[in-house]
């Protein structure tokens, strides 16, 4: 009742986006990705991951991905 739209946005899954546009780009519509270079997403993913994990070092890393491992 405070915060109807922000209770809405929190709340909606992926299943509930129709259309995603960026900066003005339609780069998602009716569940379709358009124009999206995945492969180049996935290595810049993959080396934000990397440049992360040696920030912080592979102790902090492996406690910080889950729970210890029993």
């Amino acid at each position: 009742m405070n915060n109807p739209v922000g209770h809405v946005v929190f709340q909606a899954g992926r299943g509930d986006v129709d259309t995603v546009v960026v900066k003005g780009r339609v780069l998602g519509h009716r569940g379709e990705l358009i124009e999206v270079d995945l492969p180049r997403a996935r290595r810049l993913a993959e080396a934000s991951r990397d440049h992360l994990r040696t920030a912080v070092g592979e102790a902090a890393w492996q406690r910080l991905i889950g729970p210890p491992r029993p």
